[in-house]
Order: structure tokens, then C-alpha cells, then sequence
């Protein structure tokens, strides 16, 4: 009788298998291209990271930008001295929201402040981005607004250009608003 000789009811339940075989390979494929993702979290108005020793001096450096967004933000990442990255947070997210943090457990943020030994501090703006050298001052505040200008969008991806301002250290408490009017150096 052989394969080519059929009934019409082996037909249909040939039919019914391929059927059943594609729904299930279907659900497969969709079950395998959906993931979980553990690095959803919610903004914060304020992030905090920690360079310092739990004993001794510190000053602070406070990342933050004039524009706040709610889709993605800055990253911030210290380099350490054997040229290790390691980030400290994203900057410029609008409070509130969820967000996926690109890596890590650094916090997703509209500010973020870095506790630090006093001295110089090496920052980097974005993965392979601008290298940012800084003097840490003891009990005081050296704020750093970060201005991110969209440039292009390219196929996967939008292409800005970062520029920094670092500005004059004060005291913790002076700080009232996202600009201070005295700077140390114009945005570059």
C-alpha cells in the first residue's frame, strides 16, 4: 500500500499532525525569543554610587543633566586604575518610571552623586565616551552637568554628542536647582 496510497481519513490525520507539529514548533520558537529581565527598575529622583572607604574623608561628584527624558539616559562610569570601567549609574531619567538598566546594579536616575576620596577622580561619560578628570574636595560638592544633543539615528541606534561642565565645588547644602551660575569651565 506504501505512502503514496492514502485514505482520505490517513489524509486528514497526516493534516491534523503537520498542523499540530507547526503550532507546537510556533510556540517553541516564541516561549525561546522571550526573556525575563531582571535589570527593570524604577528611577529615582536622586541615585547614590560610593568610590570612598567606609572610614576616612570624601567628597562628592554630582552628575546631572538639564534635560530630563523618560526613554534612556547617560551612563556614568568611574575609571578605576588599571583602566577598568565600572558604572556608577544613568543620569537624565525622568523619575518614576521602569527602565532597563543596561548593566550592573547602578541606580537609574534624574541626578546622580558619587561619594569619593578627596583628590583627583577620573569619570567617564558613555561606554568609550569622554574621559572626565576631576579634583574630588573634601566635604564639598563639584557638580557636573552633562548636556546630550541628539546628532542622528542610525538603524538600531540614536548617535548624540556629549558635552561637559564641570562647576565650581560647594557645600552640600547650597546646592538648590539643577544650575549653578558659577563654573570652573565652559561647556566643551
Amino acid at each position: 500500500m506504501g505512502f503514496f496510497n492514502l485514505t482520505e481519513k490517513d489524509n486528514i490525520m497526516k493534516t491534523f499532525q503537520l498542523i499540530g507539529a507547526a503550532a507546537l514548533a510556533l510556540l517553541l520558537c516564541a516561549a525561546g525569543c522571550t526573556t525575563t529581565n531582571d535589570n527593570y527598575r524604577n528611577s529615582e529622583s536622586t541615585g547614590a554610587a560610593n568610590l570612598s572607604p567606609a572610614e576616612g574623608p570624601k567628597g562628592y561628584v554630582e552628575f546631572f543633566t538639564p534635560k530630563i527624558r523618560s526613554d534612556n539616559g547617560v551612563s556614568i562610569y568611574a575609571v578605576e586604575a588599571d583602566q577598568h570601567l565600572r558604572l556608577l549609574g544613568e543620569i537624565g531619567v525622568l523619575a518614576g518610571g521602569r527602565h532597563v538598566a543596561r548593566e550592573g546594579d547602578a541606580p537609574v536616575c534624574e541626578t546622580l552623586r558619587v561619594a569619593a576620596p578627596p583628590g583627583p577622580g577620573t569619570f567617564m561619560i558613555e561606554r568609550g565616551g569622554k574621559t572626565l578628570h576631576l579634583t574630588v574636595v573634601r566635604d564639598m560638592v563639584t557638580r557636573v552637568e552633562v548636556k546630550r544633543v541628539f546628532v542622528d539615528h542610525a538603524i538600531n541606534y540614536d548617535v548624540y554628542r556629549v558635552a561637559t561642565r564641570v562647576l565650581d565645588p560647594v557645600a552640600p547644602g547650597a546646592i538648590t536647582g539643577p544650575a549653578i551660575a558659577r563654573t570652573t569651565r565652559p561647556l566643551d
